[in-house]
């Protein structure tokens, strides 16, 4: 998962992400990203989780 958030913050426009975790295991995700790695990620507007909420 980490990866695929570093592919679409480096080209956003490339990369959609279509996932069937939810969007708040995303955010741990990008949360660890920043605590570890200093790197700020806002989550894509466009992924596609396929948890219906």
């Amino acid at each position: 998962m980490a990866v695929l958030l570093l592919a679409h913050h480096t080209c956003p426009t490339v990369w959609k992400i279509t996932s069937d975790v939810s969007g708040t295991e995303w955010q741990h995700v990008a949360d660890w990203l920043q605590a570890e790695l200093a790197i700020v990620i806002s989550l894509p507007t466009e992924i596609s989780t396929g948890v219906k909420q």
